[in-house]
């Protein structure tokens, strides 16, 4: 007699593999969002720099809509003033 009890968890075993390589299927007329852009400094004052980036993320009509994240990076004098009113980096060097 053979043992038919195995035949189907060895064969779900074998196929395992296969299923971890399917891509996600979507549609062809929905928008994707693309992968997001690096933070890029906006603002700078004597003691914080303010950090932001833009995300798109899918909306529940299927528009993408987009998403603004905001680091705010604080310390001590970590930015001087010109003379002509702008700032500018301190470098922590001696």
């Amino acid at each position: 007699m053979k043992p038919r009890h195995l035949a189907i968890p060895l064969s779900l075993l074998a196929a395992a593999p296969l299923l971890g390589q399917l891509a996600p299927s979507s549609s062809p007329g929905t928008p994707q969002p693309a992968s997001p852009a690096p933070f890029s400094l906006v603002e700078r004052s004597a003691n914080s720099r303010l950090w932001e980036r833009t995300e798109y993320e899918p909306a529940p009509d299927g528009q993408l809509r987009p998403k603004i994240h905001r680091v705010i990076e604080l310390g001590s004098s970590i930015c001087y003033q010109l003379p002509n009113g702008d700032w500018a980096d301190t470098d922590d060097s001696f």
